[in-house]
């Protein structure tokens, strides 16, 4: 019978920065399935709520179905992304500033994205700070004869590029003698960008209440930090090397729901551009070639806390997992898999597992790393570049010229309006819209003889993707607009027909009642877009002398391809 073995996160003797060495209790465990191990040392905290839903977070995204959960570990909430693989804009950008984080003019080469001729085969080159990357060739994982070579100078590029994780989860409770530890795992990571990191999904994601921990549920999370050691030359170089901590994890839906070891990879927002000291490896999408020559460099955990290379050949691949006879295990988890091909060396995937059988002992069939689609590779190039031919422009309520009022003049109704913001040209057209008290662009359907209200959007080049700042004007109650009295709505071109993209008054929308405090939404147009429209509408007449049903349009990020 064959059993997938997971080369986790490997700690035999850590400590945890926030313990001391007189108060350190460890109890180490292993795992046949999964291979792991843990340290467990003593924290004075209790259980702390942890990583809360987006639901409490004031950026929201509607629409699309999401395949990215991203953690901020700074402030404990998941947010959940639709990522598009083929039109994407650089990661991190303001909604209240249309200005993008940019390498600097020397550097603009790394961020390029390169093709092969059949464009089957994408790849970028890695960025070195000093001289170029050399080209190079019993225990569940060890395929065969351990050949495994150990790096003496780890701070050298290429090996700088890559280093240790520890992940720590804080304050969990042990049940039999009812004190709480902190549980550090470990694994290694390479670096991928200025400040991107890249590593197995199970190197900082899962459930680590187990065993004496169990809290009889199946609840997998986020560390509460993560610290890196790039280029960690052994244990005693922890006091003297580089550290470096975490600000954002991203993973695979398909991970964060099933723990899929076809979609474990993970990307590490680090909280500084170390990338730029260690440099990063350049990396290939969708490229095979069985019994090429492959190597990989990170930190078992059998080495304490050394760098070690291990060189072998490709033997096989699925849709997503590469099969290679590398020596590898536990603590590897998160390596960079590496292949040298015509144009230089790339990293290819990422080490993840050990697929082993039993006969009369434990024997590896294949040691497996995810491989680089062309959906992780865009993912980790959206950290320091766009898409082909994207474009991203703010466009703020001062910018469209509407005046203080609510139009109802069919010249208003009928004819778009050019507007140009830093040479970014749209079209609007609208009813019942105006730029109110200088705040928003507000929609207002309700008044006497007035039943509808809408502002139109038309565009040369297509969106695929807004942030917009949404908001009711006052309290519901003085607003009168609800999904019992009317709707409101993102509405899109369907053969000619104005059909719905959101409903802005659904519970899931949850439109803010404060427009000192408005909600920031995040909607993908899967299938890009040249125009949409704010639609408003009250089901029956009223009669009121005053401006009601407003629904407040803010600051917008508009994606387009061109």
């Amino acid at each position: 019978m064959k059993i997938v073995l997971m080369l986790a996160i490997v700690a035999t003797s850590l400590l945890s920065p926030l313990g001391s060495n007189d108060n350190n209790r460890e109890i180490e465990t292993n795992n046949i399935e999964n291979q792991t191990c843990f340290s467990y040392v003593l924290d004075d905290a209790p259980i702390k709520p942890k990583q809360r839903s987006l639901s409490n977070n004031e950026i929201v995204l509607l629409g699309e179905d999401w395949n990215i959960a991203t953690y901020s570990i700074n402030t404990g909430m998941i947010d959940y992304e639709y990522f598009n693989e083929n039109y994407y804009a650089q990661r991190n950008k303001s909604l209240k500033s249309s200005r993008t984080f940019e390498l600097e003019n020397d550097l603009e080469p790394y961020s390029t994205i390169h093709y092969s001729e059949d464009g089957n085969v994408a790849y970028t080159i890695g960025y070195t700070p000093e001289q170029s990357l050399p080209k190079t060739r019993g225990t569940i994982g060890i395929m065969g004869n351990d050949e495994r070579i150990k790096v003496t100078n780890p701070k050298a590029y290429p090996y700088y590029t890559t280093g240790k994780v520890e992940a720590v989860w804080t304050g969990l409770k042990n049940n039999k003698d009812g004190l709480y530890y902190n549980i550090i795992g470990s694994g290694t990571g390479s670096m991928q960008g200025p400040n991107l990191l890249v590593t197995a999904g199970h190197c900082v994601y899962g459930d680590v209440t187990v065993d004496d921990f169990d809290d009889n549920k199946d609840n997998p999370t986020f560390p509460d930090y993560l610290l890196y050691y790039p280029g960690l030359n052994g244990t005693a170089d922890k006091n003297n090397g580089i550290v470096v901590d975490a600000s954002e994890i991203s993973i695979d839906r398909d991970y964060y729901e099933k723990q899929s070891t076809e979609h474990d990879w993970a990307a590490i927002k680090l909280s500084t551009d170390i990338g730029y000291t260690t440099g990063w490896n350049g990396k290939m999408s969708n490229w095979y070639e069985k019994d090429h020559a492959i190597s990989s460099f990170g930190y078992p955990g059998d080495k304490n806390e050394d760098m070690w290379l291990t060189a072998g050949s490709l033997t096989g691949k699925t849709n997503y997992i590469y099969k290679t006879n590398l020596d590898i295990v536990g603590g590897q988890s998160g390596s960079p898999l590496f292949a040298d091909v015509d144009s230089g060396t790339y990293m290819i995937g990422i080490v993840t597992h050990s697929h082993y059988y039993w006969f009369f002992g434990d024997h590896t069939d294949y040691n497996g790393a995810t491989r680089i689609n062309g959906f992780i590779f865009s993912f980790l190039n959206s950290f320091v570049t766009s898409s082909r031919n994207t474009r991203v422009e703010t466009v703020m309520p001062q910018n469209y010229g509407f005046a203080d009022a609510y139009p109802i003049d069919n010249a208003t109704y009928s004819n778009y309006k050019t507007h140009t913001v830093n040479n970014f040209s749209f079209q609007t057209r609208r009813y019942r819209t105006g730029y109110i008290q200088q705040e928003y662009i507000v929609m207002s359907p309700i008044k006497t003889n007035i039943t509808e209200a809408y502002i139109e959007y038309k565009f040369t080049n297509p969106v695929f993707r807004i942030d917009v700042e949404l908001t009711y004007w006052r309290s519901i109650s003085n607003e009168w607009l609800t999904s019992d009295t009317g709707k409101a709505e993102l509405q899109v071109l369907n053969n000619n027909n104005w059909t719905r993209k959101i409903d802005l008054l659904s519970p899931e929308t949850n439109l803010s009642q404060d427009r000192s405090q408005p909600k920031t939404y995040i909607i993908n147009f899967t299938d890009p877009v040249t125009s949409f429209r704010f639609f408003s509408q009250i089901n029956s007449p009223t009669t009121s002398s005053n401006n009601r049903g407003r629904i407040c349009i803010g600051d917008m990020n508009i994606y387009t391809t061109y």
